[in-house]
This record gives structure tokens, sequence and C-alpha cells, in this order.
């Protein structure tokens, strides 16, 4: 058994049986062999066998230590974890001292110091100076990063914004007007560009009042590029007076050809013929239009054939009703009826129809007024979650 004589400088000396093959000298209550010294680090020297004699290793300790007056140091020579690091040891690297840069969720990286001396050890006061210096340039690299990522929102925001601008664009700039019909037409985002589109317009010379409202599935800018895509798509067949099935038809081919499997639109298609007050529809998968009629009672326009761009050949059927003296035609996509409440509530499509009942002896921008107050009392003030558009026509009384 070996024994290890200690002569602390201020006590007694004492001697320790060394019955393990490593032990550790320090400051620390916790170390093997714990001497009560202020020169000592907490945990300061390691001693160990190795086959039939002990070694020595520096623990990083502030004060050094020291075999027969020589100081010594572990550096990267005789430390395993380095025996594969070519580049380190190419480089001369005998010690080193690392600390990592933390951000508030994760590291940002590390500061290594090294020396290539050969008794140079690293003491822990380097290692605190070392810590310092990592917390002062993690604050500097999250800053960078902070500024970074304002410089890419702003980028986006410009973006979304010329989006937007060529989406308004491709929107009617001004409704038709109508002798014996009030219009009113809108369409409010929920990203900055929407997926939603509305046409407006007549055709043959006044005979025709074409009326469109498109709901591209998802949001934002890849459902405004669909959109814009649609709008391109259906704008020759609706000049050209195509009926409602016919451009439907058209464009649903094209569409499926275009775009991929998972994207596709809902839409309301109708032509109206003003004199008459009668209407001619097409109703691609979308939510029922509403015409709230005079007398208090409403017309629902169902669904008259699947989404568009959802199979190359779907035959879509053609429907028709009429709009009567003081008659509300509403169409409007799902941002209106599937506006959520914190309780998880949506509008829905009876809401919808009793405010338009209720508002049906106003103009159609008094409806949509209310309806706009209606939403936001409803959800509490919250941002939509979806497209919202809405296009009304009044026959006056």
């Amino acid at each position: 058994m070996v024994h290890l004589l200690v002569s602390p400088p201020d006590t007694l000396r004492f001697e320790v049986a060394i019955e393990r093959p490593k032990i550790v000298i320090g400051r620390s209550s916790r170390a093997d062999i714990s001497v009560s010294d202020p020169s000592l680090s907490r945990s300061h020297a390691e001693l160990s066998l190795k086959g039939d004699s002990w070694t020595v290793k520096d623990l990083g300790s502030r004060n050094g230590t020291r075999v027969n007056g020589k100081l010594i140091s572990e550096d990267t020579f005789g430390d395993e974890h380095f025996r594969e690091a070519d580049s380190l040891l190419d480089a001369g690297v005998r010690s080193l001292v690392a600390a990592p840069m933390l951000g508030p969720d994760e590291s940002l990286g590390m500061i290594v110091l090294s020396s290539s001396a050969e008794n140079r050890a690293f003491t822990e006061d380097d290692m605190e100076l070392l810590a310092s210096l990592a917390s002062v340039a993690a604050m500097r690299v999250q800053n960078l990063q902070l500024a970074e990522a304002e410089g890419e929102h702003r980028r986006h925001r410009r973006e979304i914004g010329l989006a937007r601008r060529i989406q308004v664009a491709l929107l009617p700039s001004e409704l038709p007007s109508i002798p014996g019909y009030d219009l009113h037409a809108g369409n409010r985002p929920s990203e900055g560009v929407s997926g939603d589109y509305y046409e407006v317009l007549t055709r043959k010379n006044g005979a025709e009042v074409l009326m469109m409202v498109v709901d591209v599935s998802g949001a934002g800018v890849g459902a405004s590029l669909l959109m814009g895509a649609l709008e391109s798509l259906a704008a020759s067949p609706i000049e050209n007076g195509w009926p409602p099935e016919a451009i439907c038809t058209t464009v649903s081919r094209l569409l499926y050809e275009r775009t991929p499997p998972e994207k596709y639109a809902t839409a309301f298609l109708g032509v109206l013929e003003p004199d008459l007050g009668f209407l001619r529809f097409t109703n691609a998968g979308h939510f029922p239009a509403l015409v709230i009629r005079d007398d208090g009672t409403t017309t629902q326009l169902h669904s008259t054939g699947l989404p568009l761009g959802l199979f190359p050949e779907v035959d879509f059927g053609l429907s028709e009703t009429f709009i009567g003296r003081g008659d509300t035609l509403v169409l409007y996509t799902d941002g209106i009826t599937e506006s959520t409440n914190s309780q998880g509530e949506q509008y829905g499509l009876e809401r919808l129809e009793q405010l338009c009942l209720e508002h049906r002896r106003t103009n159609p921008s008094d409806i949509a007024r209310a309806l706009e107050i209606a939403l936001i009392h409803f959800t509490g003030g919250l941002p939509p979650d979806d497209d919202r558009t809405l296009v009304i026509v009044k026959r006056d009384p």
C-alpha cells in the first residue's frame, strides 16, 4: 500500500493511505484528500496509478501543480480525447480552455483559448475571464441575429406589400353602375395577401352582369399566386360571354393541369339579366349564396358541382333563380362564416343569414358595415384566420 505524506503550510502534516488507483487532491470537502489551504483550488490535482508508476495531472488549478519544483500541465498530446484531433495537433496546440456562448434557448457556439507553450496551464482565473467574454459575445451574436431577423421581416413586409398591390390591381377598381341595382364588394386578406378573388362586370352591352367569388385553398402568398393564375384562366371565357358552367369546366381542367393535386378552389359564378332579374349560376363546391327576399324569406343557392381543379374532367351543373324587387343577393367566402370566437365557436351561416334579414331594407354598404361590426363583436376583435370576401347585389324595390 502507498502512503502519501501531506505537509500543509499552516497546519501539522499528516499521512494518508492510498487504497484506490485514482484520487483527487483539493480544497473542496468532496476531494479524496481535502487540504485546507487557500492556495489550492477546489479540485487541484489528480494522482493515478498507471502500471507500476503514479502520474500527476493538474485539474486546471489556479496556481498550477509542480513535481520536484517543475510546473506540469496536461496538454493535448497526452490527452486521449485529442489524439484524433489532427487539426489541433498539427497546429501545435498543447492546451486549451473553452467557454460556451449561451443564448436564451440554445448554445450559439463557443470561444476557445489555446496555447502552444509546453508548460502553459490555464487557471480558474483564465476560465472566469473567458466565460465573461463568452457571455458578452453571446449577447453580441443575439443582437446581430435580432437585427438580421428584423431586416428579413422588413423585406418580407415590403414583398407582401408589393404582392398585395399587384393583387388589388387584379380586383375590380370600381363596380359597374347597373340601373335599378345597388352593389357592394370587398376583400380583406388574413395575411397581407389573399387567396380570395371576386369579379363583378357587365357584358353583352349591359344585358348581363357577371358575378364571381372564388376561394382558393390555403392562405398567404401561395394561395394568392394560385388566385392570380385562376383570374388569368377565367378572363378570356368571361369576356367571350361563356355561360357559368362552361367557364367552370374549362377553368377547372386548366387548373388541374397546372397545379399540385392538393390545390383547388371553390367558386360561385352567376350571370344576371338585370332587366328581368333572372339569375343563372354554377356553384363549384362553394358555400351557398343567399338570396334575401324582400318579404323576409331566404333562398340558399347550393352547390351544383365539385370544387375547381380537383379532377381533369368535371360536369358542372347550371341552376337558376329570380332576383325580385327589393331582393338582395349575398356572395361570401368561408372566412366570414368560419370566423371563430375565443370559445372556438364559428360565426356560421345562420348568423349571417339572420343579419342580412334584419338589414334587408338597407343598402349593401350598410349591410357590409353591420356585418363587419358583428364579426368584431363575435370574435372579440381578433384578426381573421382566413380571407374574407363579400359581394352584395340588391335590386331596388
